[in-house]
């Protein structure tokens, strides 16, 4: 899928330029990758693994704020994320993004518990951390 279609299937809405949106993202989503950490060590894991999803999903929609988009769904944030930013950050964090972004989708909705190890938590939580910081890199030019 491409922006277009999400556009088209509503799952993107253009939308006003706003940076006061677009820094309140990158708040949030650094309060969610603190209470992520916060979460691993009190044996959380699986909302550690939510947690820095969502700080990595509203570092994300602190572009599409900036670029005026809103969007609807997740899936329609990694494909603006993918086509609009993709030779601009790691193609790791986009590989990572979908892969977590499906996690969650399981996390909330599966019926079956995830046991993750600590090392598996700490290896999200660093790919969150280093995501959010490029994309505050980005908001900054």
């Amino acid at each position: 899928m491409r922006i277009v279609d999400c556009f088209e299937q509503g799952l993107l809405k253009q939308d006003r330029s706003d940076l006061k949106k677009s820094l309140a993202s990158i708040d949030r989503g650094s309060r969610k990758l603190n209470e992520a950490n916060r979460l691993l060590a009190a044996g959380f894991s699986e909302e550690a693994v939510l947690y820095a999803y969502t700080a990595m999903f509203h570092a994300g929609r602190a572009l599409l704020y900036r670029d005026g988009v809103k969007e609807n769904s997740h899936y329609g944030l990694f494909v603006y994320l993918k086509e609009r930013y993709g030779t601009l950050l790691e193609a790791r964090f986009m590989s990572e993004l979908d892969a977590l972004r499906q996690e969650r989708h399981e996390l909330m909705y599966g019926l079956e518990s995830r046991k993750y190890s600590a090392l598996e938590v700490q290896d999200v939580l660093k790919v969150a951390n280093d995501f959010c910081r490029a994309i505050q890199d980005l908001i900054k030019k």
